[in-house]
This record gives structure tokens, C-alpha cells and sequence, in this order.
């Protein structure tokens, strides 16, 4: 599955372990950069070998890494990636280079940022929970928190709301104050953010469950 992402003069294509950067000339579409999704985790495994110069030679590129969402931040200078290695790496929308990387508890289902006041980068994944993790490079990959299932949230990330069924999506409002999630369960619910175990409403009447907020 392909995921798309624009913004500006921007589009990104992610599919299986790469992110495709075209950018629009004279109305047309050019190829600008290829992301190698998988060149992340591979750098992490032979520097953990550094030790053993054989096995570091040997040691296998990833192949089956696979994009699972990606989402520009509203002003198009941050661009996330997140993939079933339960990784999101963060990239400057402007010179698409690597800026760090987000160990994530559960495999992700959708991102969006929140630049507004605190930067921060809220995260959906398949067991329903929805965390927010600080924009910084420097914050220790520490345990500083758990999900529902008593998993390890790390990089100071914080869950702030709960579905009974997986997220399918998230997207936070134009202004920011409201969080809208929505579920396997054919209904979105709207929250505040960040507080978000506070909530809004909900939009129910769905005949079939809703994949994406636009």
C-alpha cells in the first residue's frame, strides 16, 4: 500500500521501504530525492556491532520495512514517516534531511504534528491508544511512561486518549484545540487537546468505519 502527503510544491509517495520526493515544475511533477526507509535501522545495527568488524560486514540491509502513514506538519517544514518497525523519522520539509527518529510502543496507523505552541508529534497505532511525543532531537530514549498494556512510552511521550477498537486516524483542527480521532467502530470523536481525555462530542451515524479525516 502507498501512502501521499503534499504540501506546497511538495509530494511525497511512501510505499514498501521508501519515501519518494517529487517536486512540481511547470506544473509537472519532477523526482527530487528517494528515502531509503530502511537506511535508518541498518546504521543502528552495524553501529551496535561496531565492535566486530566481520559481523558489521556482513551485516544484512532491512528489507521489509514498510511505510504505514506519513503526514506534513501545517506549515510544511517537518514531514514523519512511520513504519511497522514501529519507527517514525522526522525530516526537514524543506532540505529532506534526516533530522532524528521516534521508537514507538505500538505499530503506528496515523501521525500529525501540533506546532501551534509546543511542537509535538501525536501518534495513532493499532492497540487504540494515541500518544504525543516532543519535537526534540535531544530528549533521551528513556522509558518515561507505559500505554494501557503497560507498554514502554519513550522519548518523553505521553498517551492521551484511548479507543476500544484501533485508530484508524488523527488530525488535530486548524487552530489546534480539538483532536479528532476515529475507529474501527464506525464513529469519530472529537476532543480537546491537549487534554484530551476531555470530550467534545462524537460523530456518530457511520455505516461503515471512516479511514480518514480530511
Amino acid at each position: 500500500m502507498a501512502f501521499v502527503a503534499s504540501h506546497g510544491n511538495w509530494t511525497v509517495v511512501c510505499a514498501f521501504s521508501s519515501a519518494y520526493v517529487l517536486t512540481r515544475k511547470n506544473a509537472a511533477l519532477s523526482p527530487f530525492k528517494c528515502i531509503d526507509l530502511a537506511a535508518d535501522e541498518a546504521n543502528e545495527k552495524a553501529n551496535e556491532k561496531a565492535n566486530d568488524v566481520e559481523k558489521k560486514k556482513t551485516n544484512p540491509v532491512v528489507k521489509d520495512i514498510q511505510a504505514l502513514c506519513c503526514r506534513f506538519s501545517r506549515d510544511g517544514s517537518l514531514f514523519a514517516v512511520a513504519t511497522n518497525r514501529k519507527k517514525c523519522l522526522i525530516f526537514d520539509g524543506n532540505t529532506w534531511t534526516q533530522l532524528f527518529s521516534l521508537d514507538l510502543p505500538k505499530a503506528p496507523t496515523a501521525v500529525d504534528f501540533a506546532i501551534a505552541h509546543e511542537k509535538r508529534l501525536v501518534v495513532a497505532d493499532r492497540a487504540g491508544n494515541v500518544i504525543h511525543f516532543p519535537l526534540k532531537a535531544d530528549v533521551e530514549p528513556r522509558s518515561d511512561a507505559e500505554d494501557d498494556e503497560g507498554t514502554a512510552i519513550k522519548h518523553g511521550g505521553a498517551m492521551i486518549l484511548g479507543h476500544l477498537s484501533m485508530v484508524l486516524d488523527v488530525k488535530l483542527t486548524a487552530d489546534e484545540r480539538f483532536l479528532l480521532t476515529t475507529d474501527r467502530d464506525e464513529k469519530v470523536r472529537v476532543s480537546n487537546y491537549p487534554q484530551a481525555f476531555v470530550i467534545h462530542s462524537f460523530c456518530l451515524g457511520h455505516t461503515q468505519f471512516v479511514r480518514s479525516i480530511v
